[in-house]
């Protein structure tokens, strides 16, 4: 039997997730979007090597826990909004979270990302992984910098969205 019978999975809205303040209202925020668009939900964590205090880099399997924890948050998070209404899945990745993020949107209906509003000379400066991302991508981007995630946190989404 072919794909005759199937229905066509929607294409996710997906969600970048580091840990910080703009990235946990990202995540809300995108989890309100799909239970409003009936699209799943996917939260994408990149990691790396980390590097110990004295120059030298931790196991790839403590770096990769902790970055199961931060997906495991982020899909808790999303739960509060969501229940049951939507299906979730997490994507933790190895590698540059620019790279990551992008493989992900690829595929997806919408991708949303807290940034920490570095503009201009300081951002490029920095290297921002939100201005990577949103140069290479082909789908629509919502940005949260800190004055939106701080008022998105205020709000109970479940009522206020």
């Amino acid at each position: 039997m072919g794909d005759a019978g199937r229905s066509p999975q929607r294409a996710a809205v997906v969600v970048a997730y580091d840990g910080s303040v703009p990235a946990t209202a990202a995540v809300r925020w995108a989890a309100q979007e799909s239970l409003a668009d009936q699209r799943p939900l996917e939260v994408v964590v990149a990691w790396r090597r980390a590097l110990t205090g004295r120059g030298k880099t931790a196991g790839d399997n403590f770096a990769r826990g902790l970055a199961q924890v931060l997906a495991d948050r982020a899909v808790a998070l999303a739960r509060e909004v969501l229940g049951g209404s939507a299906p979730i899945r997490s994507s933790v990745v190895h590698g540059p979270a620019a790279g990551a993020v992008r493989a992900r949107a690829g595929r997806a209906h919408l991708l949303v990302m807290g940034t920490s509003g570095h503009l201009g000379p300081l951002g490029a400066l920095l290297g921002s992984v939100s201005r990577d991302v949103v140069r290479h991508v082909d789908v629509p981007v919502v940005l949260l910098g800190p004055h939106a995630a701080a008022y998105l946190e205020t709000l109970d989404v479940n009522e206020d969205l």
